[in-house]
């Protein structure tokens, strides 16, 4: 099989992204655990199938280490 090409600019589970504002330690927005102000990071989660979640992207360091959950608003895809 040939690799699946993405988009340029398209919100995927492994792009790296530019965030920005509080993210949150739930992806229904409880408690806020920090803030990015142009924080690169990788995408780690996207939870697509429940409309109810107000914060449905999760994000981690580029190394790996764990973030918190954004809008997908407050993220900005610089590489897929």
């Amino acid at each position: 099989q040939q690799p699946r090409s993405t988009p340029a600019g398209e919100l995927t589970v492994g792009a790296t992204v530019i965030a920005n504002g509080r993210y949150y330690y739930t992806s229904y927005g409880e408690e806020p655990y920090g803030t990015a102000n142009n924080l690169r990071a990788k995408v780690s989660r996207i939870i697509a199938s429940d409309p109810s979640r107000p914060y449905p992207v999760h994000i981690t360091t580029e190394g790996g280490g764990w973030l918190g959950w954004l809008q997908k608003s407050q993220v900005r895809v610089v590489s897929p």
